[in-house]
């Protein structure tokens, strides 16, 4: 398949606040897709530019509120469009030379870079998720936490 692995995560939960669906992703680091509701595909182009400019103000508000938090977090702009904004513990949460990988690159595109050739050889793809989970993922309190102030927004 094109395109990120991240991009074909499935949608664990699902919100839509008017034109802008808001999904949680079944990723292993949940993180939030914004794109325009499905009710707004058979729209002419200036009602996809006024719709484009919803979902960039909710995408906005997220970002603001990670950022207010100081919660780290990544942005992955898709076409579209779709927008993918990945919240994330902060990095001393994460120990890449016990893990044997940086998470950063696995949070956004789900490729996993080993430090050594003895990681990747021990590398069990449960193990990285458990990782990942653990010590790179936001809890699902805060997820709810986060989703319930961008739906206020």
């Amino acid at each position: 398949r094109a395109g990120f692995p991240i991009e074909h995560a499935s949608s664990a939960r699902r919100f839509t606040t008017g034109e802008c669906t808001v999904d949680i992703l079944d990723w292993m680091v949940p993180c939030f897709s914004f794109h325009a509701a499905a009710t707004t595909t058979n729209r002419t182009s200036v009602d996809m530019e006024r719709v484009d400019r919803i979902v960039s103000a909710k995408v906005s508000n997220l970002v603001t509120i990670l950022q207010d938090r100081s919660i780290p977090h990544n942005v992955l702009f898709l076409k579209g469009p779709r927008v993918i904004v990945i919240p994330r513990q902060p990095q001393h949460h994460f120990d890449s030379n016990e893990a044997g990988f940086n998470a950063a690159l696995g949070e956004i595109s789900g490729l996993i870079v080993s430090k050594s050739l003895d990681d990747y050889r021990g590398f069990e793809e449960e193990r990285v998720k458990e990782v990942m989970r653990d010590s790179v993922a936001c809890d699902d309190a805060l997820m709810d936490d986060l989703l319930s102030n961008l739906m206020d927004s």
